[in-house]
């Protein structure tokens, strides 16, 4: 039953949270970096082309988005932790 479960045998731990949170953070910046550098060099020069996007620029400001999203994720992972159990009967599990 799943009532019956400690929390404490679920939830999970500072280290495994900030790992959780770099991995998704580093992929979805890889993801999405390319098409936020199209999108604003776009808003800044409306005749900019997707092919002027190269190997070069497709990156550029990757760490700081890296950074920015997996401090979003760990304090979205924290909050699942947190309030999850106890407002909401929600939890993170490795099952």
């Amino acid at each position: 039953n799943d009532k019956d479960i400690d929390i404490k045998e679920v939830n999970a731990t500072t280290n495994q949270i900030i790992v959780a949170s770099f991995i998704s953070g580093v992929i979805s910046a890889i993801i999405t970096n390319p098409l936020d550098v199209y999108q604003i060099n776009k808003q800044i020069n409306s005749k900019f082309k997707i092919s002027y996007i190269n190997a070069s620029n497709m990156f550029a400001g990757l760490k700081i988005r890296i950074a920015y999203l997996s401090t979003m994720n760990i304090v979205m992972f924290y909050l699942l932790e947190t309030i999850g159990p106890k407002y909401y009967n929600v939890h993170l599990d490795d099952h």
